[in-house]
C-alpha cells in the first residue's frame, strides 16, 4: 500500500532547509505575514513577520559572535520566540543545534555538550547556573536584547557559505541503553521531507 500510494516519496527540493520552507510560507503570505499567526504562547503571540525578523536579527548576532556552517550549538531556551528563531537562525548560517533541557541533571549536559563538539551554548541568564562545567562558551540572550534588536532585520545572506547539499539540522539526545545519552543526527532532508509531507 505504501508503495502503490508513494506516501514517502521524497518531497524536498536538492539542498533545501528548514528555513527556506519558513521563508517561502511568509512569501505567499506577502505583506498579510504580519497578521498569521506564527508562536502563541500563554498570554504571548508572534506573526510569521516576527520570528522571520527576529530570525535575521539572530542569524546575524549568531555569526558575529563566531558562530559559522558547521557548528554545533547547544541550545537551552524556554517557550519564547527565541527557541523558534534560533532554530531558524542557525538553519540560515549552515549550524546545528543540540537541544537541552534545563530538567537535565549537569553532568548530563556536560556530556551531551562534549559527545556533540559544541563549543557555543545559547540560553538565557536564569539557565547560565547549569553550565558551571562546562568547557563551552556560554552565551545569554537576554544579555544581549538591546544589540539584536538594534540589528536590521534584513534577510541574512553569507557569500562564505559553502552550501552542504545536505547539512546536520539537529542532534537529538536519547536515554541510551547503557545509562548514557546517545546522539541521533537529524540532516535537514530529513526534517523538509517530514514537513513537505505533513503539509
Amino acid at each position: 500500500l505504501l508503495v502503490s500510494t508513494n506516501v514517502w516519496a521524497i518531497k524536498r527540493l536538492p539542498g533545501e532547509r528548514i528555513h527556506d520552507l519558513f521563508e517561502r510560507r511568509c512569501a505567499e503570505f506577502e505583506e498579510k505575514a504580519s497578521q498569521h499567526l506564527a508562536v502563541d504562547y500563554g498570554d504571548v503571540s508572534f506573526s510569521y513577520a516576527d520570528l522571520r525578523d527576529h530570525a535575521n536579527r539572530l542569524a546575524q548576532f549568531f555569526a558575529a559572535k563566531g558562530i559559522k556552517a558547521g557548528s554545533h550549538v547547544g541550545l537551552l531556551l524556554d517557550r519564547s520566540l527565541d527557541s523558534y528563531a534560533s532554530v531558524l537562525a542557525l538553519s540560515k548560517i549552515g549550524a546545528a543545534y543540540v537541544p537541552l533541557d534545563a530538567s537535565f541533571p549537569p553532568d548530563r549536559i556536560c556530556f551531551i555538550l562534549e559527545d556533540s563538539s559544541v563549543n557555543i551554548v545559547v540560553t538565557l541568564r536564569g539557565f547560565t547556573g547549569r553550565f558551571t562545567d562546562a568547557t563551552a562558551t556560554i552565551l545569554a540572550l537576554d544579555d544581549h536584547y538591546g544589540d539584536i534588536e538594534r540589528l536590521p532585520p534584513t534577510s541574512f545572506l553569507t557569500e562564505a557559505l559553502e552550501r552542504d547539499e545536505d547539512p546536520l539540522s539537529y542532534i537529538i539526545y536519547t536515554s541510551g541503553t547503557t545509562g548514557k545519552p546517545k546522539g541521533v543526527p537529524i540532516r535537514q532532508s530529513s526534517i523538509c521531507n517530514f514537513l513537505h509531507i505533513a503539509a
